[in-house]
């Protein structure tokens, strides 16, 4: 959703609406909905992506903490190099949460980390390694083996 890349930090209220709805007629597309029909879509994937920015948020503090230490961050890289991997971890956790990884799991993801990685430097052979990080972090959300990998 483009309008939440762009006002991320903003919350749903009135004056967002209108101002969305002001715009509505020129990121349609070919949506046949006017605004008072999309409204309510509109609002659902807005509330559902905040969501996803509170935990890139969360992932975001964590990792940048964490980003020093980690045992396969390349020399030259920088946290920011990283991020999108982390980010990516996350995201396939949310939508792949009833799998475990694992070389099928890591090689369907590579296959979209040219997608995703917008100006990151690293590779996929660097960035999985971040990636996974990011997967098995709901670890240190939930007590126990919640992916059931035995970590």
């Amino acid at each position: 959703m483009d309008a939440r890349n762009r006002l991320a930090d903003r919350a749903w209220d009135e004056r967002l609406e209108q101002e969305l709805g002001a715009g509505w007629g020129q990121v349609r597309g070919q949506s046949k909905l006017e605004w008072d029909h999309a409204r309510d879509a509109v609002r659902d994937a807005w509330d559902r992506s905040d969501r996803t920015y509170r935990a890139y948020e969360a992932s975001d503090r964590y990792y940048a903490g964490q980003f020093e230490r980690a045992d396969y961050r390349d020399g030259e890289a920088d946290f920011s190099d990283y991020r999108p991997a982390y980010r990516y971890g996350t995201r396939a956790r949310g939508q792949y949460g009833d799998r475990q990884w694992d070389d099928r799991l890591e090689s369907e993801l590579g296959q979209g980390w040219d997608k995703v990685k917008g100006t990151s430097r690293p590779g996929w052979e660097k960035a999985k390694l971040a990636t996974r990080d990011a997967w098995h972090g709901v670890e240190r959300a939930l007590p126990g083996d919640a992916d059931g990998d035995g970590r």
